[in-house]
């Protein structure tokens, strides 16, 4: 007998801040593919040896429009105390963020089928993906620690540390916070608050509980993958802006 499970990853189970980000007032042309990625790993044995989900969620982003793609990971458990994990796209959403729109569509594709349009000054829940509408912000206890700067695969880190907690469960947690001062201008910031004290975006975070007895140890990580699109990619941007902007949603 196999045991399936669909899990689909929202920002606020980890910061509980939760309201229209300044995101959506913003203009920004440039053009940006990113890859979304959190992972959790057990609490006890090596740190970071081995990830035990990993949620992942692509974004095209170009002037104030962005394409996410919104999965869920799907885990099925064996007779044997056994599991295999695998990712499924459920829907892309498209989003006009000057004015709130939103668009989801059942396939990537110019002749995808639309299933539903709303604003995000409405009350539909938007989960999954990158999530324009929630403010990314870190409630620390303490001011940050900076610590030593750090090169991963050629790429220089700053990095600062502090501690939060959870609400309810009230767990400590202590978390790494990695900031790329090449990516300056981007849109696509862990933390756009804690990254001004800094002067570069926060694009990766380690968090993991003071106490190994109990919490969730996981990671977020922004994975900067272009600077344009695909012949493809660009056709249904274009095709679903194109719609997007003919047909706004009311407020």
């Amino acid at each position: 007998m196999r045991l399936f499970i669909k899990c689909i990853y929202t920002f606020y189970i980890l910061a509980s801040t939760s309201c229209v980000s300044s995101q959506l007032k913003n203009s920004n042309k440039n053009t940006q593919v990113i890859e979304y990625v959190v992972q959790n790993y057990p609490i006890h044995g090596e740190e970071f040896s081995k990830p035990i989900m990993t949620f992942k969620d692509k974004v095209w982003y170009k002037d104030s429009m962005a394409i996410e793609s919104v999965s869920s990971l799907n885990i099925a458990s064996g007779s044997k105390n056994n599991s295999t994990q695998s990712m499924e796209v459920l829907y892309y959403r498209f989003s006009n963020l000057r004015n709130g729109s939103v668009y989801e569509y059942k396939n990537f594709s110019d002749t995808a089928k639309l299933l539903r349009e709303y604003s995000y000054n409405d009350t539909v829940q938007v989960i999954g993906g990158w999530n324009f509408k929630y403010l990314r912000k870190w409630n620390y206890n303490e001011p940050p620690e900076t610590l030593q700067d750090t090169l991963i695969n050629k790429i220089k880190y700053k990095r600062i540390g502090f501690s939060w907690q959870t609400q309810e469960p009230r767990i400590a947690y202590v978390a790494i916070c990695y900031f790329r001062c090449d990516k300056i201008g981007t849109i696509f910031n862990l933390d756009p608050f804690l990254s001004k004290t800094v002067g570069c975006p926060l694009v990766k975070m380690h968090s993991f509980p003071t106490s190994m007895k109990t919490g969730l140890h996981f990671t977020q990580e922004i994975i900067f993958l272009a600077n344009s699109f695909t012949p493809k990619e660009r056709t249904v941007f274009n095709k679903w802006e194109k719609y997007a902007l003919s047909h706004p949603v009311d407020k």
